[in-house]
């Protein structure tokens, strides 16, 4: 029996400042002032109106006796690890997935649901009372499910989902308030009659692998109760995976432009990489038809990477895999896994470590060089998409004028004018 708990503190750091000062309790408090705009927004405020991204002066205006605070990011930080450890009295595996969220595997703890079931409230006990403040809970046999869950009810809930329960509370998800499908998925889905997690596990295996690339099926099994992500033990990397993906028009059948889009994602998604000192060994690209069908391939590479030529020069070789000339794409994506800080090296033969570290250097020089001149510099592969998206950008930017000049009544002569 599979049982991940997923932990979630409420407000988080609205309600750590709560817990430093209990004349704080019960009032409406926000934190962001540094920033002007609210961050963490407590229970009270939401009640009257107050969301996080609102403008301070909005706030006060709706909020008279607001009480907005600075984020005291450091107090934020010895409460969240104050969390981890009285998470880690109760559970043997524990990842520390943000400062105000954790999940944690106690299936091996025992073979009774209802005592599990004991063990998350137990947890959540004390949590609440070590901390002086609320958290939700959910806990269910997966990650995603376990997320959906702790969602359920909010503040202070707690929600068990058993296998048998898992339909009756998907019909009520919306498919967009599911963990990994933002926006322009969920937008995507919308097109495909998929409006609830429910409708989306209902679909076959053979469908979903048909219109959709591999993290979003391995989010179909797992809301369909099949483990994929398995609960990591400790702190582990920001990044499980880096996703770099751009819907283009017109859409195209010319390889030629389809693999300079790919390169352009591959060197948006090795910058983040590099940005964050890592690198990866498993990289999966894939196409999107106009019909909205995905096909993808996955290369592993014996040696971690984060130069973006030698996935392209592997990706070239593999491409005729999955591409088809007589098919027009709409859209290419690349998602980098096997992640691992960038220090770690394998012993190798042929001095090949030696000869990515003088690649490193160049593109550390590179690197600098962009954040001064963004977009100053790139692989030449990646020219014609890059030229495209330009021609796409001079394209909107005349329509719009064109649309403001029809809106005052004036004529418009074109971007020449």
């Amino acid at each position: 029996m599979k049982a991940i708990v997923h932990i979630d503190g409420d407000a988080f750091f609205a309600y750590c400042e709560v817990a430093q000062n209990e004349r704080l309790r019960g009032k409406p408090v926000v934190t962001g002032q540094e920033k002007g705009i609210a961050i963490a927004v407590s229970y009270e405020a939401k009640a009257r109106g107050v969301s996080r991204g609102m403008l301070m002066g909005d706030i006060r205006k709706l909020v008279p006796d607001i009480i907005i605070l600075p984020g005291n990011y450091d107090l934020y930080k010895v409460i969240s690890q104050r969390m981890y450890r009285i998470v880690k009295r109760h559970a043997p595996i524990v990842e520390e997935y943000s400062v105000d969220e954790c999940f944690a595997d106690i299936s091996d703890q025992s073979d009774s649901w209802e005592e599990l079931v004991g063990i998350a409230r137990t947890i959540k006990r004390d949590l609440e009372q070590d901390l002086g403040m609320t958290f939700s809970l959910g806990l269910a046999p997966t990650k995603t499910l376990a997320k959906v869950a702790s969602k359920w009810v909010k503040p202070a809930g707690f929600t068990p989902m058993q296998e048998r329960d898992r339909e009756n509370f998907l019909k009520d998800v919306p498919i967009g308030a599911v963990w990994g499908i933002g926006r322009a998925m969920s937008a995507e889905m919308q097109k495909l009659n998929i409006r609830t997690a429910l409708e989306f596990t209902q679909k076959s295996q053979s469908w979903i692998e048909e219109y959709f690339s591999k993290p979003t099926q391995e989010l179909w099994y797992e809301l369909n109760g099949v483990q994929m992500h398995k609960v990591g033990q400790g702190n582990l990397e920001k990044h499980k995976s880096i996703r770099a993906t751009r819907t283009f028009r017109p859409p195209s059948k010319n390889l030629a432009f389809i693999l300079s889009e790919l390169s352009k994602n591959t060197e948006k998604a090795c910058g983040k990489l590099r940005k964050h000192n890592l690198q990866s060994k498993n990289i999966y690209f894939f196409l999107k038809t106009q019909a909205f069908m995905y096909k993808g391939f996955e290369l592993k590479f014996t040696a971690p990477v984060t130069i973006p030529s030698e996935i392209m020069n592997a990706v070239k070789e593999n491409i005729h895999k999955i591409f088809r000339s007589d098919t027009q794409y709409r859209a290419t994506g690349v998602v980098l896994n096997g992640i691992s800080p960038a220090s770690v090296h394998q012993p190798d033969l042929f001095n090949m470590n030696e000869k990515i570290d003088n690649r490193k250097i160049v593109y550390e020089n590179i690197d600098a060089f962009y954040k001064k001149y963004p977009g100053a510099i790139f692989l030449a592969s990646s020219l014609q998409a890059i030229t495209q998206r330009k021609k796409n950008q001079i394209k909107n930017k005349d329509q719009e004028m064109h649309n403001l000049c029809l809106r005052l009544g004036f004529p418009y002569w074109g971007e020449a004018v």
